[in-house]
């Protein structure tokens, strides 16, 4: 379990340095509560608590550097490899990426040590980063990159992720020196800042005194006439249908007989009104976010007004270009024409060719796997036939049972073999 270094620092600089208001109400608390007495920061000596302040300052900074450091490193780092992993990264690309992966620990240690130095640049402060710190930032203060590197680095930092992390660290090193807990939020720190400039550009404009802040008032004055000047432009150029609905014409007035010249009373009195600080402030704004004066890329133009009076050669030249730009765009090649392109351009190294190779390679290892095994059991079958025929020629035959006869059957043959070898013995009688 780590150790709360802020909460130590807190309670021991509300305590001996009057930090007002701290960093976490619950030091309040404990300063002031009937028991304070109990916990063994408030019951250091001054000079014993100072060392510590400082200390606990001191390690709280490492402890956020080192974390900034780890987190910034692990996103650039992922990010860099998953591009060099990429097969399609072109081979200029690939060795931009490989030079970054080499200057990856000087590229983050150049940012977080610019990053340090403006929260800490003042002599009372000075002491709270190591000495490494301020060692790393005059080391690595002049050194540059050449400018595709440092295009691929502006670009790595510009993205979200990283950029959540860079003022997470900023405001974690403000909060090293007791800076309000609110500034977490990127939004509220970036609304008070447009307050906090706004307040004092009117303190600016109202002090008549100051060089500057004439010169100031002059130049801000001269941008928004522009601004202005824009604007009653933009605003001309639409059309509010609103506006069409409300107007009522009056009875007596010969609306042709009006010129430009003669200014009605509605225009006299909006030229005599004058926009305030607000108004002014909230149109500009309107007009920083307006799609209108963004750079766009627009498409052609697929048929225009036609006023009547071209020529029948104009009108033959315009339907001939209506009907080459309502033409059906072509089908998709097929599978084996885009094939082909790839083979040309590629050759071997086409992903279908580099595929289709593959599977020749691997049916045919199939192949030859499942022959070798056929042949390896017919040689075992054999082996195992010629040993049992082997056994059996060397086993002695039995008598089966079927050889065997009934006892019956065995006296008969005994009597039959008998009779054949007994000798006659009768006489012979002739007959005259």
């Amino acid at each position: 379990m780590k150790e709360n270094l802020i909460g130590k620092l807190d309670l021991l600089q509300f305590k001996y340095e009057n930090l007002d208001p701290p960093r976490f109400p619950l030091s309040r608390k404990l300063a002031k509560s009937k028991n304070a007495h109990h916990v063994k920061l408030l019951t250091l000596p001054e000079d014993e608590a100072l060392k510590m302040i400082k200390q606990l300052k001191r390690e709280l900074f490492e402890r956020k550097y080192h974390s900034a450091y780890s987190k910034l490193e692990r996103l650039l780092g992922g990010q860099i490899k998953q591009v060099l992993k990429n097969k399609t990264t072109r081979p200029e690309d690939r060795k931009l990426y490989e030079k970054l992966e080499d200057e990856l620990d000087t590229v983050i240690k150049q940012k977080l040590t610019k990053l340090g130095s403006k929260i800490f640049h003042r002599e009372e402060v000075r002491e709270v980063p190591p000495d490494s710190f301020w060692a790393d930032r005059e080391k690595l203060k002049g050194h540059t990159y050449e400018t595709e590197l440092n295009n691929l680095v502006s670009k790595l930092f510009n993205k979200n992720t990283v950029k959540e992390v860079v003022q997470q660290t900023e405001h974690n090193f403000k909060l090293v020196l007791g800076v309000d807990k609110r500034e977490k939020k990127p939004e509220t720190a970036k609304r008070s800042e447009i307050e906090q400039r706004t307040v004092e550009n009117e303190s600016a404009s109202s002090d008549d005194e100051s060089d500057e802040a004439s010169v100031s008032e002059d130049t801000e004055s001269s941008d928004d006439e522009k601004l202005d000047t824009i604007y009653s432009t933009y605003k001309s150029m639409v059309a509010g249908s609103s506006d069409e609905d409300e107007g009522e014409l009056e009875e007596g007035v010969d609306y042709n007989q009006l010129t430009d010249e003669e200014p009605s009373e509605q225009a006299s009195e909006s030229d005599d009104e004058q926009p305030d600080f607000e108004t002014a402030k909230a149109e500009r704004k309107k007009l920083d976010n307006d799609d209108f004066f963004s750079e766009l890329q627009l498409p052609a133009l697929a048929g225009g007004y036609y006023s009547g009076g071209e020529d029948e050669d104009e009108l033959e030249q315009a339907e001939k270009d209506m009907k080459k730009l309502a033409k059906e765009r072509k089908n998709r090649r097929g599978q084996r024409a885009r094939q082909k392109i790839w083979e040309k351009k590629y050759g071997k190294n086409a992903n279908h060719v580099k595929k289709e190779r593959e599977r020749v390679q691997s049916e045919r290892e199939k192949q030859r796997l499942a022959y070798e095994e056929r042949v390896r059991k017919r040689a075992e079958k054999k082996k195992q036939d010629e040993e049992k025929k082997k056994q059996d020629e060397e086993k002695p035959r039995k008598p089966s049972v079927a050889d065997k006869m009934h006892p019956s059957w065995e006296a008969k043959r005994k009597a039959e073999e008998a009779l054949k070898n007994v000798k006659f013995q009768g006489k012979k009688v002739k007959f005259e």
